[in-house]
């Protein structure tokens, strides 16, 4: 059996109401043992030894608060590129479609905003769909630059403290660094066979992702050297590596909670202060489920019409 027939047998498999409840089942299954995998590593951390080191410093909160949105409103500008709506209507939607990426399944926050788009703004499916998906195209071809490209130059300035494990001489650094230059260009030598967007705009939704992206991972290094300023900041180059390489890795659930128990690991490798880095890194993690609950609740309320 070729690979496009087994392709092809899951799919319809994947379909089936047998095949969605054994998804369904394996996924929950995965997902407690992550959750048990965590809570494992953080109580041969302590509790009372996090709870005592969770962030006081006011600038972590507002640094977090920044990378939090940063998603939601620069996919304002990205959509409003080749759609039509408020500022406000997009903020709700785009906070929902990464609310559903994050803590449901990644894709559902695609499929929410396809949905919503064919409701409200006056464009043909054929149209809607090209849109949602050369953004999507786009934003990982960004995303997956970005990590190539960061994670060569921390490896080559020697930033990335997992790397001691493994031997990457300079010559397959550059050589990284040559096969991307390499998928870039064909990237864009065969673009119009790939998205529908003209190339000014493609170059703008691309600037724009980098920039968001870039962003992001500046705000999540200065959030945790405001936290822990006496950790070397080498150290959280080394958790941002972890957290850029599993990014890449698709439909992976409870990301955020596996990396939870992934960094517990790294602590305990390195002897370096488990409790007061695992409790910045539950604080953040905390605080984006807490604020993913609080905003799609009130999003999802639905205004009174007066008779």
């Amino acid at each position: 059996m070729n690979f496009k027939k087994i392709i092809r047998a899951w799919s319809v498999f994947a379909e089936q109401p047998v095949g969605k409840k054994l998804i369904r089942f394996f996924r929950t299954v995965l997902v407690i043992g992550i959750f048990v995998f965590l809570v494992y590593q953080l109580h041969k951390i302590g509790w009372l030894a996090i709870i005592k080191a969770l962030p006081v410093n006011p600038w972590f909160y507002l640094l977090f608060l920044l990378a939090y949105l940063a998603l939601p409103v620069s996919e304002q500008f990205i959509y409003r590129l080749s759609l039509n709506f408020t500022f406000w209507e997009g903020f709700k939607v785009f906070m929902i479609k990464k609310i559903l990426n994050v803590d449901v399944v990644a894709y559902s926050g695609e499929a929410y905003f396809f949905a919503w788009g064919k409701k409200h703004l006056d464009v043909s499916d054929k149209y809607l769909f090209n849109v949602v998906k050369d953004n999507n195209i786009i934003s990982s071809f960004a995303s997956t630059l970005t990590a190539i490209i960061l994670l060569s130059v921390l490896t080559y300035l020697g930033q990335i403290n997992f790397l001691d494990f493994i031997t990457i001489s300079h010559t397959t650094i550059i050589t990284i660094g040559v096969l991307v230059l390499v998928v870039l260009f064909l990237a864009i030598y065969f673009r119009k066979r790939i998205i529908a967007f003209d190339t000014l705009t493609a170059i703008k939704i691309f600037g724009i992702h980098e920039l968001r992206i870039i962003t992001v991972y500046g705000l999540e290094i200065l959030m945790c050297v405001a936290a822990l300023p006496e950790i070397p900041v080498n150290i959280w180059f080394t958790f941002l590596a972890i957290k850029v390489i599993s990014s890449r890795i698709p439909f992976l659930p409870s990301q955020d909670i596996l990396l939870l128990g992934i960094y517990a690991k790294v602590t305990e490798l390195y002897h370096i202060p488990q409790a007061e880095i695992m409790a910045v890194y539950l604080m953040i993690t905390a605080l984006g489920k807490v604020l993913n609950l609080i905003l799609y609740s009130i999003f999802q309320i639905k205004p009174q019409k007066s008779s």
